[in-house]
Order: C-alpha cells, then sequence, then structure tokens
C-alpha cells in the first residue's frame, strides 16, 4: 500500500493544508446541497491515532477529519478490493515483502485523495464510502512533521513545492522526511462498510 511521500509531495500538501479550512458560510452552503449531509462521521486525529471512526459504517457515510494533534496528519481511507482474500493485515504486510497492493489492484483509494488538516484545523472536503467492504484508515505523514520545527529551523511551509531541493534545507528538516510514516506507531484503524438497510415497508 505503497504511497511515495517526496519532499515535493508532502510540502505542497502541507501548503494547501494552511489553506484549507473552510468558512461557516461554505460549510453550511455543502450541507445544504449534499444529499449525504445527514450521514456524517466526524473523524479526528492526533499523535498517532484516530477517533470518532466506528468499526462499522453504512455505505454512504462521509467521512470529514479534523486535526487534534500537534503534527500535520492526513485520513487516507483504502478498500479492499472486491474477490481479494487476502486480510487487511496480510495486504499491509506485503510492502515488507517489496509489493504494492494499491498497484496490483488489491485495494482501491477511497475518493480522490486524502483529507490533509494542519494543527487545530478541519481539512477541507470529506470522503464518501460508497461501496460496502474492508476498509482501512491511514496516516502516511512522517512522523515529526511538526510545523513548529521548520519554523524553528527558519523554513517557511508555504514556499515549499515540487520543486523545492531537499538538500537545500536544514539537517534537522531533511531528517524529518526520513522519519517513518505515523501509520508506523499506530495511526491505522480498519472497518467496515455494509450495505445500507432497506426501510421497512
Amino acid at each position: 500500500m505503497t504511497r511515495s511521500r517526496s519532499l515535493g509531495v508532502v510540502a505542497a500538501v502541507a501548503a494547501l493544508a494552511l489553506a484549507a479550512t473552510p468558512t461557516l458560510a461554505q460549510d453550511e452552503a455543502a450541507t445544504e446541497m449534499d444529499p449525504m449531509a445527514g450521514m456524517g462521521v466526524e473523524v479526528s486525529g492526533v499523535e498517532y491515532a484516530f477517533s470518532g471512526l466506528p468499526e462499522t459504517l453504512e455505505v454512504g457515510s462521509e467521512v470529514t477529519f479534523t486535526n487534534d494533534g500537534a503534527e500535520l496528519h492526513e485520513i487516507v481511507i483504502v478498500r479492499k478490493a472486491e474477490g481479494v482474500e487476502e486480510t487487511i493485515e496480510e495486504l499491509l504486510a506485503m510492502e515488507a515483502e517489496g509489493r504494492d497492493p494499491m498497484a496490483e489492484g488489491l485495494v482501491e483509494m477511497v475518493g480522490e485523495g486524502p483529507l490533509i488538516a494542519m494543527p487545530g484545523t478541519t481539512a477541507e472536503g470529506s470522503l464518501v464510502l460508497d461501496q460496502p467492504g474492508e476498509h482501512v484508515a491511514l496516516c502516511f505523514i512522517p512522523q515529526g512533521f511538526d510545523p513548529a520545527a521548520f519554523e524553528a529551523a527558519g523554513v517557511d511551509i508555504m514556499t515549499m513545492g515540487p520543486e523545492t531541493d531537499l538538500a537545500s534545507l536544514p539537517e534537522e528538516v531533511q531528517a524529518i522526511f526520513a522519519n517513518p510514516p505515523h501509520l508506523a506507531a499506530g495511526m491505522i484503524q480498519p472497518f467496515m462498510v455494509t450495505a445500507a438497510e432497506e426501510p421497512a415497508a
């Protein structure tokens, strides 16, 4: 389930997250227009765990994400592809064997990408769980990705992007990108999505 986190990708993600907190008016407008708004699931992230994510959800549930921690966090949700016999745990273990379950079509990402939030903010957008099956929530951000650490090193996250040269950054910042991801410290949570129950006649 490899998801490469080069400097440029993480830096661009962090910059986008800084501007990704929608206004109350935007939230209210989205609620009025979104037919799935009544099935919202508010998930939060800290070092290093998710909270608010039930063990079982129904198809149509809509996940939002708030960062209550001190580091940059994200929620990536993947679904085990239909017909795959391996468990989520077995699929995750494939990385140690040099395999990529996503590239092999064994798992599929939910939505167009992760929900990412700087500390104390809520990510823009949501992830709609539109198919039943085994799912898992993960955070691939490197451990120690604390905006304060970048500021202390004199690095402005907002100026970083895909063209940023890792070698040009202070060693303490370079070291952050070599750290293991949050999921390795426990920010990973399997859950099941079931078909919505038919209303009684």
